[in-house]
Formats: C-alpha cells, structure tokens, sequence
C-alpha cells in the first residue's frame, strides 16, 4: 500500500521519499550519533511569536469562507520559512518519521525513521545527505562509484528540490478549494503543547503522485503557525505535528 503522505511539511516529505523508495530499512543503530542534531528547548514558557505572513493576510477568517489552493499554499509555505525552524513527527502506514529542520540555510534536517525493519537516521547538512542503518554513517555523493553512496546522494539531490517552499505550496494547490471549518481541533503536540488548531479543509478528493486524497486538513495557530496536517486516502491516514516552531536546532554533519 503507498502511503498517502503529502509533501506539505519538511519531514512528511522525507516520509513520502522513503515510502515510495522503500529504503527506510535496516538495523536499529546503537547510540546516539555524534553531532546530528539537537532538539529544539522545551524549557521557554511560550514559542516566538510570529507576525502575519504578507500571503495569510488576506485569507478569509470566517468560518466556511473558502479559499484557493494557490493562497492557502503560499502562506503555509511563507509561514514555514519566517519561522525557519521546528520538530516535525510523521506517522503514516507502520512508519514514524521524528526529527528537526531548519529553513535558514536552505533546507537542512535531522531525523530518524522507525519501521517494522527498524530505525535508519538521517541528516541533511549544507546539502549533503547522511544515512546510518545501523552499521555506520554513510555520505552521500551522486557521482560516487559506490551504489549505495550513490543512491543517498540521489535521494538528498530530490528531497533538496521537494522542500522548495514553491513545491510545498505547489503541493497544496492540488486541492483547488479549501474551507475553515467553525470547529477548532484539538491536537496534542510531541513536545507537551496542546493546541486548539484553525483547521481549513479540502472541499473535495484530489490526486497527489498518482494516488487519491480522499480527504486532507491543514492546522494553523490562531497566527498562522503551522500546527500539522492529516490526509487519508487508500485506506490509510498519515499525520504531521509541528512543534517549537522558530525555536533554535543545531544540525551539522555527523561524520
């Protein structure tokens, strides 16, 4: 079954790539990784707040008032890239995506990809993609003559050209029309917020990577933070929590 991940937030995307690599595999590496990633502090009473992005302004706020797919993605994806950083947790099918990313220096990440072959971590830094099954940290390099060098590099080269906010709103406008709903939704964040989310959903099925969306939300706070998104199609559901969004990451290369 293809997981119905949508590409709409930084991990769901390496979620998405891996779903349809099926390269997520591999032994549970013992440790944690020298100088990957650390997550952002939980210890502030309150995330940075976050002023209007230019594109949310002119969405409509009353309930049921739609909105186009083209308006609904830019200021999703402006709200992602002023506020730069954050936690992401992906859970689609029998796989959980958790880690960090940062906008600021084009699109860097660090995570850990847990299926029923195990957990695979990985970071993308300064461009560079880096794997662990288990058996070590592997660079990745396109031009490399090793296949599995090879192939990391490939798949940094397209989650690179994925995370282009242009392509995350691209994404977005596959649902021509989205509406708020009157109902806020509760949603439980990883790092212990509760949130009551604006919630605008898809008014009808759309089709993202040859596969039907039969229904798609998209959360906010009340100041246009991203809060996630839920989409099912196929006969599975897959969620995205964003967390600490505008919090500091550190995220450099592991070896």
């Amino acid at each position: 079954m293809r997981s119905t991940t949508a590409g709409t937030a930084p991990l769901a995307i390496l979620a998405l790539a891996l779903a349809l690599t099926g390269c997520a595999g591999g032994a549970e590496p013992e440790g944690d990784p020298e100088g990957s990633a650390t997550a952002p502090s939980t210890e502030q009473a309150e995330a940075p707040a976050l002023s209007t992005p230019d594109s949310c302004a002119p969405l409509g706020l009353d309930p049921e008032s739609p909105v186009s797919g083209a308006a609904l993605g830019a200021c999703y994806a402006e709200a992602l890239v002023v506020l730069s950083t954050g936690a992401e947790r992906v859970e689609a099918l029998d796989r959980v995506t958790t880690g960090v990313f940062d906008f600021s220096n084009g699109f860097e990440f660090a995570g850990d990809v847990t299926d029923s072959d195990g957990t695979r971590q990985y970071v993308m830094a300064d461009d560079v993609l880096y794997a662990n099954d288990g058996s070590g940290w592997v660079r990745g390099d396109e031009d490399s003559e090793d296949g599995e060098e090879a192939f990391i590099g490939s798949l940094g080269s397209a989650l690179v050209s994925a995370a282009d906010p242009r392509v995350i709103a691209a994404s977005l406008q596959l649902c021509p029309e989205w509406r708020r709903e009157s109902a806020l939704t509760p949603v439980s964040l990883e790092n212990g917020t509760a949130v009551d989310a604006v919630t605008y959903s898809c008014t009808a099925p759309y089709t993202f990577l040859g596969s039907t969306i039969d229904s798609a939300e998209l959360w906010f706070e009340e100041d246009w933070t991203p809060v996630g998104h839920r989409t099912t199609g196929g006969g599975s559901t897959a969620t995205s929590h964003l967390s600490d969004m505008g919090e500091p990451v550190s995220i450099v290369a592991p070896i």
